[in-house]
């Protein structure tokens, strides 16, 4: 009863708008205020950025307390997440680089380096006196980018003698170098030393199409042939495991998609339609596959007590992290935006008709849908309690209950 008379309240929110004389006004081709209302749902905040002539927003990243847009033409945009207030615009490639998914560093000491040339490295003394900055860093096919996260200025800029195909990943090792991973087309992930661009240390990792991951030391990397490995690199590489070891659980098709690693795991979503989950230091399976009808191509979400996982040709899984026991189902799921708690564990989830679906996290129940007219670009995000949203023509969205306490730095960094 409770489900049906939700979805009406929605239906009916949604008819409302279209009654009466046409009246082109501030939410004219969005979703209506009054259609999230009758879900529960409220805008935070939004924003309608200036973008360039026939420039498009094109991707959304939250780091911290920052939410970056990047644009078609490779133009990043910063926004304070919880307020929606701007702080910054920079062109990070030429339109037609690839820009891989930028990376927050925290209190970063870094010389101002902007060369290519070896007569421009940094000296010893440059790097000595370098103060600690928080940090934005990515890469292109090509290049290393250090960008000061408050001002956006570019302070540090490497350019790779190879190519890749994939994002890096950063941890400080345990001498305190700042170090920036990232794997070569010809399958050799490279430690670069963000101070002085050259490379500490490398390890054979096979062709990847999907970005290593440093956690507590530890490095992962998926490769192309469907195996994973785990290696210790906080003081010098020394391997930790491989998913083809004998007490560990082989995989049976390429890694593709984005995997996750925290203190409770590894989960690998793999295109022989598994999602698999290890033990991060041993390689341990920490429960049985889970089977899918199609391969994994999406990359795996991770919240605080389900996994999520969509399959091509088949559906949408969640997953108890726990036992790797299924949850529930959603054939047109797409990707989950959020998990609030204001009501109970609700998952926010987006369909392939561009509507967000309302779900119990625990049994997959509806309590209601609703159009996201006009926006077409969304986060995914199965941590943060709220919704971020853009349309391709500029205008983002931060949804959150109508209940919802004022939205903090530390609710954004769960």
């Amino acid at each position: 009863m409770r489900v049906g008379k939700c979805l009406l309240l929605v239906s009916l929110a949604v008819a409302a708008v279209g009654c009466g004389p046409r009246v082109r006004g501030e939410w004219d081709g969005f979703a209506q205020p009054q259609v999230l209302q009758a879900a529960g749902l409220q805008y935070y905040w939004h924003v309608d950025v200036g973008l360039e002539k026939k420039e498009k927003i094109d991707r959304l990243f939250l780091l911290g307390n920052d939410l970056y847009c990047l644009t078609d033409k490779n133009r990043m945009l910063a926004i304070d997440a919880t307020r929606g207030i701007w702080r910054w615009t920079q062109r990070v490639a030429s339109p037609r680089q690839r820009v891989f998914a930028p990376i927050a560093a925290k209190a970063v000491a870094l010389p101002n380096w902007i060369g290519d040339a070896a007569s421009t490295r940094p000296t010893k003394e440059m790097i000595r006196s370098a103060q600690p900055f928080d940090a934005v860093i990515l890469n292109t096919l090509t290049d290393i980018l250090v960008m000061d996260r408050t001002t956006g200025n570019f302070v540090v800029r490497i350019r790779l003698d190879f190519p890749t195909n994939t994002g890096g990943a950063f941890a400080v090792d345990a001498q305190g170098v700042p170090v920036y991973c990232v794997v070569s087309a010809s399958g050799t992930c490279y430690g670069i030393d963000l101070r002085t661009g050259l490379s500490i240390w490398r390890v054979p990792s096979g062709a990847v199409d999907t970005a290593p991951v440093l956690h507590d030391g530890i490095l992962y990397v998926a490769s192309g042939a469907g195996t994973l490995t785990a290696t210790f690199v906080a003081d010098g590489p020394r391997p930790l495991w491989r998913s083809t070891d004998i007490d560990s659980r082989e995989m049976h098709a390429p890694v593709t998609a984005a995997f996750y690693v925290d203190d409770r795991g590894c989960f690998v979503p793999c295109q022989d339609n598994r999602l698999y989950a290890y033990d991060r230091l041993n390689g341990r399976p920490l429960w049985p596959a889970v089977v899918c009808q199609g391969p994994l191509r999406t990359a795996v979400q991770v919240g605080l007590n389900t996994v999520f996982q969509r399959a091509d040709w088949d559906k949408f899984y969640a997953v108890d992290l726990v036992n790797g026991s299924i949850r529930w189902t959603l054939p047109a799921g797409r990707m989950v935006l959020a998990v609030m708690q204001e009501k109970g564990n609700r998952v926010h989830l987006l369909d392939e008709a561009n509507n967000l679906r309302i779900v119990e996290e625990a049994t997959g129940e509806e309590i209601a849908s609703l159009p996201m007219t006009g926006y077409q670009v969304y986060l995914p995000n199965a941590r943060a309690p709220v919704i971020y949203a853009a349309s391709r023509a500029g205008r983002i969205a931060c949804i959150r209950p109508e209940s919802a306490e004022p939205l903090t730095p530390e609710m954004l960094s769960r």
